[in-house]
């Protein structure tokens, strides 16, 4: 059997003993003190006994996905590039507008209406610069 993970002890500048767990391709998490470890390791022996928690979403911020709220989305667009991107009360309507017609994806509306935006994707979005043109795309003359 290869094994993909390894356990490292992590070098702090105090004397806090934790350690991390790696896969085979050096990327992984820090667990904790030894007591964490353990923990851990009973942890994962119920689960494949079949004793789970509840599921949760492939993009759930537990996992480390960055969701922006529409402020957090004006200011990383005003960042990017603050001539296309001025702060300004029509940025937020030009983001939300983008979501509804589908062209920003990974966004969703929440409870009380509240855009959120997977932050990978507006990224994305932002350096896609004809997904920003509202109606069909324009043709080359």
């Amino acid at each position: 059997m290869t094994q993909s993970w390894t356990v490292h002890p992590v070098i702090s500048h105090d004397d806090w003993e934790a350690y991390a767990l790696l896969d085979e391709n050096g990327i992984g998490f820090l667990i904790g003190e030894r007591h964490e470890v353990q923990s851990a390791i009973e942890t994962m022996t119920a689960a494949l006994d079949g004793i789970l928690a509840e599921p949760i979403k492939e993009d759930d911020e537990s996992l480390g996905t960055r969701w922006l709220s529409i402020s957090e989305a004006c200011h990383e667009a005003h960042a990017y590039d603050p001539d296309a991107y001025p702060l300004d009360s029509n940025l937020a309507y030009r983001i939300r507008q983008a979501a509804r017609r589908g062209a920003l994806t990974g966004a969703y509306q929440g409870p009380s209406n509240r855009w959120k935006f997977q932050a990978r994707r507006f990224r994305h979005w932002l350096a896609k610069e004809k997904a920003h043109r509202p109606g069909p795309p324009l043709r080359e003359l």
